[in-house]
């Protein structure tokens, strides 16, 4: 059997953008710390102006459910006035009103009363109300922002106090440094008797001069660049006892009086009076980097543990880049000069991989879900390309959480034409050319994620939390997922079907040679569970990182080591995949369309089980509700991972097996 001209074997441009597109655009992010561009204008302050605080979601790293600002027994406006949001922000949960708090630029406060706050009122609604104590106990945190910056607790400062006990008591791995928001109160779990309740915060509001004034300045503006919040319980009996005897400190007035229990509440005995102090600290960030001091909260976020995260990934590329250049290369090389030589001899002991020549191109079973799937992955990795592009260029700014949902939703809509091309491709080139399996493409990813979240967001309505999202909001999301995913997804494919199907190497027999038994280090066994593992160990503590700020309301933007981190994962991949089928073919195994895309997409199962690594060992989860919304939401992150895994392995598989058989005589 003679070899196909060279033009007949060389596939056509776009499907090489097509498989090229799945392997060097998940890669093609650099290796540099992201950055961002705030995009609003900075606003300045006088000296003794209002600051008004707004007030957020409470949320809890043990119930997956957060709670709407204006459902809890607070003091709160007359006029609560919601912050417009969008479409992120609403799938994220957050919801933003105005609040009472309010401070003056530059005035330091002591202690002061929460003002137009019916005390009276208030304090009937805590009595009637079970639902503070529960989410005290349940570990809710309330979160706050003043110029569009969120309060933060600095859980260093203090070594004794209640909340760094708790954390103790618990025994859970918390290495947060600063934590997003203020705890609600202190649970029983941790204080041994009753729930106490945080009714005083302590501010320390960070300024600057604005970009317009200076020291010299007649009459500078300021700019805030900071804040954070030390919430306490104090059990006051008056009003006047929190502006009275200014020489003592709130620690001093909060060890006589003592704390403020729930218990005690509901039953009238002790009244809640709301209070707060705020001091004003000078500091030299600018407006430009005063999210950087944010973007470090976490311990684990801090650029030393990425970089030894990177240098890991390093090391496993450079084993595994040096035997696959050092040893496969050498064999295939071998293998070349013995199969091209025009010695009888031999061609007498041919044997490996040559021998299937006229099976290796053959169609697997299940063709048409193989070119589904590597559709998907492909789907996957270019969304996530693009969103890590857009964030290392300072389009996604920290200061709009709900920009990086926005981003990834309208992205992930927009790259259907890319799943679509690409399963086109490989229909025709796996000979199973259809419309439905088209149809079938758009609604196995798309289709599977929208199921999935209504399915979350019927739980997150039933227990009454934000991210259950309005009846308007999900009717849009359906609408991008029906009226354009749907038609791009086609558009996609109607355009690889108009292509000439791709004309492989070698020639497929009419009767598929039979496979000797194979070793057990090429057996399924082996293979599905050993080397899916090496890719994962890659990404494994960058994905615990993004795990650990998810789950505590952490802001997670190190989009620069995810990045590299992301170019190096694509490398193993691709190097663990070709070091797998090497061998696989020289076992005389034509079956190998399956092998290259478990190889690494295996990985997604083994994903799942890290996820619930970090649920036993990380998380305090005490609802059921909350542990079903934990793994549903991981084991969609898991599939969505183990797809673009193996959409880079059936990838580079197809480029290697078509060089190597190119490469070689058929007779």
């Amino acid at each position: 059997m003679s070899r196909a001209p060279a033009d007949q074997r060389r596939p056509p441009a776009l499907l090489g953008v097509a498989f090229a597109y799945c392997v060097l655009l998940s890669a093609f992010t650099p290796a540099v710390s992201a950055f961002y561009i705030p995009g609003t204008k900075e606003t300045s302050y006088k000296v003794n102006a209002t600051v008004p605080f707004s007030v957020n979601t409470l949320r809890s790293s043990s119930v997956a459910f957060p709670i709407d600002y204006k459902k809890m027994p607070f003091c709160q406006p007359k006029d609560l006035q919601p912050k417009s949001e969008s479409i992120g922000e609403i799938i994220w949960g957050d919801r933003q009103y105005n609040s009472l708090y309010s401070v003056n630029m530059l005035q330091n406060v002591s202690c002061m009363a929460l003002p137009d706050c019916d005390v009276n009122a208030n304090n009937e609604m805590l009595r009637r109300s079970k639902m503070m104590e529960r989410m005290i106990n349940n570990f809710y945190r309330v979160y706050m922002n003043i110029d569009n910056l969120p309060a933060f607790t600095n859980t260093s400062v203090d070594s004794t106090s209640l909340m760094v006990q708790c954390k103790d008591k618990l025994k859970k791995d918390w290495s947060f440094v600063r934590q997003r928001g203020f705890p609600l109160g202190i649970s029983k779990k941790c204080n041994g008797g009753d729930a106490l309740l945080n009714n005083h915060l302590d501010f320390i509001i960070h300024y600057n001069y604005d970009s317009q004034s200076s020291e010299k300045s007649d009459s500078p503006g300021f700019i805030v660049v900071g804040l954070e919040v030390e919430a306490s319980s104090i059990a006051w009996q008056a009003e006047g006892n929190c502006t009275g005897d200014a020489s003592l400190s709130i620690r001093q007035k909060m060890e006589y009086y003592g704390p403020l229990q729930m218990a005690k509440v509901r039953s009238g005995v002790q009244r809640v009076y709301w209070t707060y102090s705020y001091t004003w600290q000078k500091s030299n960030l600018q407006w430009g980097t005063r999210w950087d001091w944010y973007l470090t909260s976490a311990a684990v976020n801090e650029p030393a543990n990425h970089i030894l995260s990177i240098i890991l990934a390093i090391v496993v590329v450079l084993f595994i880049g040096s035997s696959v250049f050092c040893l496969l290369l050498r064999a295939l090389h071998k293998d070349f000069n013995r199969y091209n030589s025009e010695d009888p001899e031999d061609l007498q002991e041919e044997t490996g991989w040559k021998l299937i020549h006229a099976d290796v191109f053959r169609p697997p079973f299940y063709a048409n879900w193989l070119a589904i799937f590597v559709a998907n992955g492909c789907q996957v990795i270019s969304t996530v390309t693009i969103v890590l592009m857009a964030a290392m260029l300072g389009l996604l700014s920290p200061s709009r959480r709900g920009a990086l949902v926005s981003a990834m939703l309208f992205t992930a809509v927009f790259t259907s034409i890319i799943g679509g091309y690409v399963c086109g491709v490989l229909l025709q080139y796996l000979n199973c050319r259809a419309w439905k399996h088209i149809f079938l493409c758009s609604l196995t990813l798309p289709g599977g994620l929208l199921l999935t979240y209504l399915f979350t967001s019927t739980i997150n309505a039933v227990h009454g939390a934000t991210t259950a999202v309005p009846l308007a909001t999900l009717l849009q999301i359906v609408v991008l997922m029906v009226a354009v995913s749907l038609p791009l997804t086609v558009l996609g494919g109607s355009i690889a079907f108009r292509q000439q199907p791709i004309t492989n190497p070698t020639h497929v027999g009419r009767l598929a040679r039979e496979i000797p038994q194979q070793n057990f280090l090429n057996r399924p066994l082996f293979m599905y569970s050993f080397f899916p593992c090496v890719p994962l160990i890659v990404v494994m503590v960058e994905v615990y990182y993004i795990m650990q700020d998810l789950w505590a309301g952490q802001i997670y933007y190190s989009f620069g080591f995810l990045a590299m981190t992301a170019l190096i994962w694509a490398m193993v991949c691709a190097l663990v995949t070709i070091s797998c089928l090497y061998y696989v073919l020289c076992f005389e195994n034509h079956r190998w369309w399956w092998v290259a895309y478990i190889v690494p997409g295996g990985a997604g199962l083994h994903m799942f089980f890290l996820c619930m690594f970090f649920f036993a060992w990380q998380l305090n989860v005490v609802s059921f509700a909350s542990t079903v919304l934990f793994f549903v939401y991981m084991g969609a992150l898991s599939y969505m991972y183990g797809l673009a895994a193996g959409a880079i392995g059936v990838a580079t598989s197809i480029i290697f097996v078509r060089q190597i058989y190119a490469s070689i005589k058929i007779d």
